[in-house]
């Protein structure tokens, strides 16, 4: 493994302190110095004067399970500069699978056609590790995939034996790696399941100790949020000694639009009843008549902190989100899996039904009802195989120019994609994603997922966006905040050893940029552009990218 110098960059070290010039030597995989080496001894020496000299990017939010068996060489995201992925989000990943349901649910979902699944978190491990990757890999345990492996895709509460057996193949997998469990509270079989359930699984992320990684407080934010209640001085969570333990567990919440403020102390009461600590993912309000109350969220996790929680959040910066389209569906739908979704759509009468509920003619407490919120012009298809020629136009469009009703158009499109249509919403103000990015207990997430035709940009412009727009051009963020959302602080969250700071002994996971430079490209119309500004990356001690272009080694490692 070479030696590498480099030598006079401006280091922004991922702890939210001011950056210095200094020179940074990396041998065996590791950080030796940080400082002035006035002769260069180095196999390698780079001369990165006026670049920024980072910790590689985390990804505190990522779909990448099954990309980074089909593209080991994580593409989106090298170019981007991130080092570490942490997969497995939204109750969604690969293992572990242990039934027919199971599979059917975690192989085809959110994902560039159907992928593999594996019995255990160690066997998806052996799998990554035999062909390499070019970036870490940090798995949280999908919900999804415990309970339909258990439980099946029945909406009912689990039996007091099936909750036993969810939680023992949540001990195998924290045993085997995983660093927290992830849920998807708006999707089948989240969607189904009760708090009593979610509780005893937290208790299972208590049992496995608090994440070793730990960091100080991070500065305070550009601008303080004004929220609609007084909140006390704001501050980091992450470090704080306090009454949560264990390994995170990472909720998409229930309800993002008039139910967002319930659902997220939904998530919170879990993590006190559990001793767990808590991550909300992607916060936002999905709702237009709800834009401006993200602050209430936010209030919420102020306070929870303040009690003696441990609770965080992510986001991508973005007003739209994405996802399959079977999440306008109301919840009564998806049970049984994709198969009998399928059939609901080609039955006459359970069409009708569905059209009532997406029309608001048949309320259903607590459901998200997305598509009645955004309206279907905010509903844009992304990825339809088989329909290509419908992605990059929303629904509204394709019902006006067909002279058919919505809710049709829907059916069809889910009918002809075997349920694999993925929707970009439009969803968010902006107005909301900068008071959410200011906070300090949000850190940088992509949520990219990794699908054909025209993906959402975020999985492209992420990181470089939010060093371009929110802080080059609009001053939300500063540079050390930013950076400090993107690495030390995620891995302080995920319990991540000797990651995503700029110090001696720690893993050499590096980003050089230009920070006059960096922004993201991906468009709406051409979402797969790569950004620019990215000069070299490094993992783990060696260079997966060089003078922006890419090389061809794979050093990532399993992270647990």
């Amino acid at each position: 493994m070479s030696s590498i110098l480099l030598r006079g960059g401006t280091v922004v070290d991922g702890s939210g302190e001011g950056s210095f010039v200094a020179d940074v030597t990396i041998s065996n995989g590791r950080i030796q110095s940080v400082g002035r080496v006035p002769k260069a001894e180095a196999e390698l020496v780079l001369d990165v004067g006026g670049l920024t000299v980072a910790p590689g990017f985390i990804d505190s939010h990522s779909h990448a399970e099954a990309a980074l068996l089909r593209d080991p060489l994580a593409t989106p995201k090298v170019a981007q500069g991130v080092t570490t992925e942490i997969v497995n989000n939204c109750g969604f990943g690969l293992f572990p699978v242990r039934s027919e349901a199971a599979r059917e649910a975690m192989s085809g979902i959110w994902t560039e056609g159907e992928a593999p699944v594996f019995a255990s978190a160690a066997e998806y491990r052996d799998a990554l590790l035999r062909q390499g990757a070019a970036v870490n890999v940090a798995a949280l345990i999908p919900h999804g995939a415990v309970r339909t492996s258990v439980v099946g895709a029945d909406d009912r509460p689990a039996r007091d034996e099936e909750i036993r057996a969810m939680c023992d193949l949540a001990r195998e997998a924290f045993r085997q790696g995983a660093v927290g469990i992830s849920f998807g509270l708006l999707y089948a079989p989240g969607c189904f399941t009760p708090k009593e359930e979610i509780v005893s699984l937290g208790r299972v992320a208590a049992e496995f100790g608090r994440p070793s990684a730990t960091l100080g407080a991070c500065p305070e934010p550009a601008e303080r949020v004004t929220l609609s209640l007084p909140l006390g001085t704001l501050r980091d969570p992450v470090g704080v000694l306090n009454g949560s333990k264990g390994r995170p567990l990472a909720f998409h919440v229930r309800n993002e639009c008039d139910g967002f403020e319930q659902s997220i102390l939904e998530a919170i009461e879990i993590g006190g009843e559990s001793s767990a600590a808590v991550h909300i993912s992607h916060l936002k309000v999905a709702d237009p008549t709800k834009w401006g109350q993200v602050g209430i969220a936010l209030r919420h996790i102020e306070e929870a902190n303040a009690r003696g929680q441990r609770v965080t959040c992510d986001q991508y910066p973005y007003t739209a989100g994405s996802s399959p389209f079977t999440t306008l569906l109301p919840p009564w739908a998806l049970e049984g899996g994709i198969a009998q979704t399928i059939s609901r759509l080609r039955n006459d009468s359970a069409r009708r039904r569905i059209s009532a509920s997406l029309a608001g003619d048949e309320p259903i407490p607590g459901w998200d009802n997305l598509s009645s919120r955004i309206g279907w012009d905010g509903c844009v298809v992304g990825s339809a195989p088989g329909l290509e020629q419908w992605e990059g136009k929303s629904i509204a469009d394709l019902a006006r120019s067909s002279h058919r009703e919505p809710h049709d158009l829907l059916f069809d499109l889910l009918l002809t994609t075997h349920c694999a249509a993925i929707g970009i919403w439009h969803q968010m103000c902006e107005e909301d994603v900068q008071t959410v990015m200011r906070h300090p207990a949000q850190m940088i997430g992509s949520d990219g997922l990794h699908t054909p035709g025209r993906p959402h940009p975020r999985l492209w412009g992420t990181f470089p966006r939010v060093l371009g727009r929110y802080v080059r051009e609009l001053g939300v963020l500063t540079l050390e905040q930013a950076i400090h959302k993107m690495t030390g602080k995620t891995a302080a969250t995920f319990g991540l050893k000797d990651r995503g700071l700029i110090r001696p002994g720690y893993h050499a996971d590096i980003c050089v940029f230009n920070p006059d430079r960096i922004a993201d490209r991906a468009t709406w119309d051409e979402p797969t552009l790569p950004p620019d500004g990215i000069v070299h990356v490094i993992c783990n001690g060696v260079l997966i990218m060089l003078d922006g272009r890419r090389t061809e080694h794979r050093p990532g490692d399993w992270l647990s």
